[in-house]
């Protein structure tokens, strides 16, 4: 078999399951015994990280602490960290697990953490996979890893057809696992906007994402915890050895190993800020420690069985908590922004009560989805007209410096980030965005804030992001035509790329099918 597709196979999004499969709930005995988190750690360097940042002056009772992480090394950095720190458990769900550099050096370290005996469960949306899985399976034959897909295709590889067909006759495929979190040992976590691929870490070398993640210790943890339980034992989840009929046995997984742990020579050349190896964190987890901020938290994640024939808005609803009582600023960062007449409306209520709105989404040129743009723009002048302050960002944005990962150099930037924040007070984190899709297909989760320090640094962020070198400002002139805004120049045509983007946009422009996006 092929090195690349080796790697496909073996990082999560490879995952796959044989026609065969089913939506029974009949969970096999030898799965029981991994349904339930396990408690958290009492010793080893991720317990020494919690209990020394929850001793910090500042923490008071009951809160939690906060380090928000914007740049891309740095998300993979974290993960890695807590991944080779783990002495005990790790749990990951995620939407998105591709087999490049990114996602294979990750898969390499769960490996070598469930060789030194920690517990690994994964869980990844089944929506893009496409490969068939036998090798995966294999490798979760190791008695410390466990991998499970949610709301599985019963067509499988790249059967394109037979897939179209399932998709016609089966209305639940619509409904998709959009969550992201990574926990470790029940004591640390991270979450927020990235999945696993190398666009999300600087690693792409056509465009990397602006995204943002949270790394967190304290309550909130068994808070994400739990609701990663719900998710794993929901009967749209089925383990990898239920589906998969046909896959190594499991003495073979020596060799599958091996196999696993010499295929990344080829991507050494765009992995030198990373260290091949597990290391010893000990340092920059004192240091994250040091520059944490602490408040008040709540981990929210949507109900699965909402997903089922419902509306899985219980993310979308605790918003509402962070609104009730603004008095003087609301910023909204969504890569993909959508809003429908409502939420429209209520921005204008709130320009007319003297409070201030900002939305950072993509501009044309720097999203990856077309026809996300081409939703968007049947609303940006109805945006304006309810007094919001409107950015795009801009694909060739300075601050691309900070999204790349040495060595990688990219040809453009996508936003990719999703938080809400009022008054410079409390924040969302997470990966909803204000689209239909995000708030009634896709299940979602993330973390709600309150912390003055943490919403401060975000403020600084946004201020940077929507400055003239990196977005571009929407407005109206004084013929009330839309005009673009920025560093370089001010122009009456929406930036682009290239006139297939403009195509694209047009074509998919002609179409009601904002309710997918």
């Amino acid at each position: 078999m092929p090195v690349k597709r080796f790697i496909y196979l073996l990082t999560v999004t490879a995952i796959a399951v044989t026609s065969a499969c089913t939506h029974s709930s009949t969970r096999d005995p030898y799965d029981a015994a991994v349904d339930e988190a396990m408690p958290p750690a009492t010793s080893g360097a991720l317990v020494v990280l919690s209990e020394a940042a929850m001793a910090a002056e500042h923490a008071g009772p009951g809160d939690s602490g906060y380090l928000l992480v914007d740049r891309s090394d740095e998300a993979l950095q974290w993960r890695l960290a807590l991944i080779d720190s783990a002495s005990q458990s790790l749990d990951l769900q995620y939407y998105l697990w591709k087999g490049d550099a990114a996602g294979g050096l990750l898969a390499r370290r769960l490996i070598q953490a469930a060789d030194r005996g920690v517990r690994v469960r994964m869980l990844v949306d089944d929506f893009l996979i496409t490969n068939d899985g036998s090798d995966t399976a294999g490798i979760a034959q190791h008695p410390m890893i466990n991998i499970r897909l949610y709301n599985p295709w019963m067509n499988r590889g790249n059967r394109v057809v037979s897939r179209a067909f399932e998709w016609l006759s089966r209305p639940d495929l619509n409904s998709r696992m959009h969550n992201k979190v990574l926990i470790a040992d029940n004591q640390v976590a991270i979450a927020g906007g990235r999945n696993i691929a190398n666009e999300y870490f600087g690693l792409n070398s056509e465009r990397n994402f602006r995204d943002l993640d949270v790394v967190t210790v304290g309550p909130i943890v068994r808070d994400l915890s739990h609701a990663f339980d719900d998710y794993w034992t929901d009967e749209w989840t089925h383990p990898i050895q239920e589906l998969v009929q046909n896959h190594p046995e499991a003495d073979e997984l020596d060799e599958l190993k091996e196999r696993v742990l010499e295929i990344y020579d080829e991507e050494r050349e765009i992995l030198t800020s990373f260290t091949l190896a597990p290391r010893n964190w000990e340092s920059e987890l004192e240091a994250m420690s040091d520059g944490m901020t602490f408040g008040p938290g709540l981990a929210v994640a949507d109900d699965p069985n909402e997903a089922r024939g419902g509306t899985p808005d219980q993310v979308f609803m605790s918003l509402g908590m962070l609104v009730a009582e603004i008095q003087d600023e609301l910023v909204i960062i969504s890569a993909y922004f959508v809003p429908g007449e409502p939420l429209v409306d209520y921005f204008a209520t709130l320009r007319d009560q003297g409070i201030r709105v900002v939305v950072l989404t993509n501009s044309l040129a720097s999203n990856n989805h077309a026809i996300a743009n081409s939703q968007y723009k049947k609303m940006r002048r109805a945006l304006i007209d309810s007094g919001v302050e409107l950015y795009e960002m801009r694909h060739d944005a300075h601050l691309i410096e900070e999204v790349d990962t040495p060595p990688v150099r990219s040809k453009s930037l996508v936003l990719h980030s999703k938080t809400v924040m009022v008054d410079r007070k409390r924040a969302y984190i997470g990966g909803l965005n204000l689209s239909p899709r995000g708030l009634l297909h896709n299940t979602e989760n993330g973390m709600l804030i309150e912390d003055a320090e943490f919403a401060e640094q975000l403020a600084s962020m946004l201020a940077r992001d929507i400055s003239p070198d990196n977005s571009w400002r929407v407005g109206l002139d004084q013929d009330d035509r839309l005009y673009w805004e920025s560093g370089a120049g001010r122009v009456y045509r929406q930036p682009a790329q290239s006139g297939w983007q403009r195509a694209a946009d047009w074509f998919f422009g002609l179409f009601p099918l904002a309710n997918q996006i």
